[in-house]
């Protein structure tokens, strides 16, 4: 894992730090006491307080490395290093089912550096405020359900069913508070090897052996939907034939190509950055408002802040303009049909080489 996923470079490149001196200044943290809180020592107290919340609440009925006294110190290390090491994320709910994960397969210091590739780079963007990259992958996975599984999509769409009420868990987990231990760690040796897409096609695999559950056929409301895929017993059933559920993960990979999935992703993150940076600039224009109403100023600055944050609104004006032109250019390419690849007739899909490998 380490070798694969670029972990062990990380873990020996200089400007990244020590593991060490990460948790030293984690610890430290912890212990400072004193002074004015300002804004980074507030974010820092929530970051501690929201960990030492969560090791309680990982994988809590189970008897795993990670509930004894020595493993929950060995998470809190390394969570609480993450959070110094890349402060733009801090800590995020399910990194604590990631980390304990890892530390069930690794040593501490190897689970902290694979931490940070899956937080960084294998699911960029899911950990980051406001979730862009969890937003761009919901978007992208409603299309393909509509494109490889319009069945289904069609079922979830007459009762309602939020995807990403039945999908975000998986994801921001990377399924490591769904599938068994096995199984999870297949489908992690996947997604080291082949990237990103193999999470979106375990969401579709999972799904497509939903329906394929004898119980999916009395579906008829939201909430047998829900209780459906969030059942324990479903993911056991997984653990039965890890080895199909990887199959069927290929399939869908194959199934994905097919449908395009490169282009609906470019298409929805172009979308999504522009959404992003709009609500960044409305949170400028707000606080500046605030800061206006609060202070007590001369004519003469209250002036030049009124002009700045007439700046700031035609700014938001103007990326509205632009989202609207991107909403109409995205819905005349998504009735593009995907280019097909022609393939020989003894030549093997994308699944069957992965299978072979």
């Amino acid at each position: 894992w380490l070798a694969h996923s670029g972990a062990a470079a990380s873990k020996q490149k200089p400007s990244n730090g020590s593991y060490r001196d990460l948790v030293a200044r984690f610890e430290k943290s912890c212990k400072s006491s004193g002074g004015p809180i300002d804004g980074p020592r507030a974010a820092a107290a929530v970051v501690r307080q929201q960990i030492e919340k969560d090791l309680t609440r990982t994988f809590e009925n189970e008897h795993t490395r990670v509930n004894s006294p020595v493993g929950k110190a060995c998470l809190r290390r390394i969570l609480g290093a993450y959070s110094i090491s890349n402060s733009s994320i801090g800590y995020c709910q399910s990194m604590n089912f990631l980390a304990a994960c890892l530390l069930m397969y690794l040593e501490e210091e190897d689970a902290f550096w694979m931490l940070s590739v899956f937080c960084e780079d294998l699911a960029a963007g899911y950990y980051s405020p406001g979730l862009p990259g969890l937003q761009v992958d919901m978007r992208v996975l409603q299309e393909l359900l509509r494109s490889i599984h319009p069945e289904l999509h069609a079922l979830l769409q007459d009762l309602e069913v939020p995807l990403d009420l039945i999908c975000s868990q998986w994801l921001m987990g990377l399924f490591s508070m769904n599938l068994p231990l096995e199984t999870l760690f297949l489908l992690w040796d996947a997604l080291i090897l082949h990237g990103h897409d193999v999470l979106l096609a375990a969401v579709l695999a999972t799904l497509s052996m939903a329906m394929g559950d004898d119980r999916f056929g009395g579906v008829t409301a939201f909430e047998d939907v829900v209780l459906l895929v969030k059942s324990d017993a479903f993911f056991a059933k997984l653990a039965t034939d890890s080895i199909h559920f990887m199959d069927a993960v290929w399939d869908q990979m194959d199934q994905m190509e097919k449908a395009g999935a490169a282009a609906m992703r470019e298409r929805h993150t172009a979308q999504v950055n522009v959404e992003v940076e709009r609500s960044s600039a409305l949170q400028e224009v707000h606080a500046l408002l605030g800061q206006m109403a609060d202070a007590d100023t001369d004519g003469a600055v209250r002036l030049e802040m009124s002009r700045a944050i007439r700046d700031l609104q035609q700014e938001v004006r103007n990326v509205k303009i632009q989202k609207i032109e991107l909403e109409r250019r995205l819905g005349t390419m998504a009735f593009a049909s995907p280019q097909k690849q022609q393939r020989g007739p003894s030549q093997p899909s994308n699944a069957e080489k992965r299978r072979r490998r």
